[in-house]
């Protein structure tokens, strides 16, 4: 009858040992190593490319920021400066109107009194006119 030998042989055992470690490094070598190092280059240019453009975008917002920041004091400063403006060309127009009203208010003053001056030479006439035509009148009728 076959007898079955459970103790191991020490030879076969290190022969099957170094087998095992070198199909371990043939794997590793041709297999395992090249694909640590596409799965590295595949990360970096992912993942490296996600942290890189998040800081791009961070960097992006800061200067989104700042811009939107001075275009609100420029516009401000706009507003500032058109009050400014605004302010100073009221107060001129207020001023021209002024003295337009105080020009025209002389001129028309000036007017009138010439038109009142002309009526009271023309009533110290009327006498002498009215003394001709009664004249003429008086003459007409007797004649």
């Amino acid at each position: 009858m076959a007898t079955l030998e459970l103790i191991p042989k020490v030879p076969v055992l290190i022969v099957q040992t170094g087998v095992f470690l070198a199909n371990i490094a043939v794997v590793k070598t041709l297999f395992v190593d090249p694909y640590l190092k596409l799965q590295d280059r595949r990360d970096a240019m992912t993942i490296g490319n996600q942290v890189g453009a998040t800081k791009i975008l961070g960097e992006c917002e800061a200067i989104s920021r700042n811009i939107t920041s001075k275009l609100e004091a420029a516009y401000s400063e706009a507003a500032a400066a058109r009050e400014v403006v605004r302010a100073s060309t009221i107060a001129k127009k207020t001023q021209m109107l002024k003295t337009a009203e105080t020009e025209a208010r002389a001129y028309v003053d000036a007017i009138e009194k010439e038109i009142q001056q002309e009526v009271a030479r023309e009533k110290q006439k009327i006498p002498a006119v009215v003394n001709s035509l009664t004249q003429e009148f008086y003459e007409q009728t007797l004649s």
